[in-house]
């Protein structure tokens, strides 16, 4: 699937929408098979492909992961925001 994606002319791979982000959506992806595991294999797979990867981590452990999988770019992710960088 990412030889097939890449074919069509796309630059590199973001995961987004993530398993990090929602707990429910999380769940119902691991369920489906489409879990945290399947994420790192993608990262590691794009890595040994030489195809440039974005990927989000919302924590510590996640970014180690990513890391170790190969990643080209961590995306720190503190959580939702609202309103913009600040409330007015």
């Amino acid at each position: 699937m990412i030889r097939k994606t890449m074919s069509l002319g796309f630059d590199g791979i973001q995961n987004f929408p993530t398993y990090i982000f929602i707990p429910t959506v999380g769940a119902l992806r691991n369920f489906r098979g489409v879990d945290s595991k399947r994420e790192l294999d993608m990262v590691s797979e794009c890595h040994k492909l030489g195809i440039f990867n974005m990927w989000y981590a919302a924590t510590p452990k996640q970014a180690t992961e990513v890391a170790e999988a190969g990643t080209d770019v961590i995306v720190p992710h503190c959580g939702w925001t609202c309103w913009g960088a600040r409330r007015t």
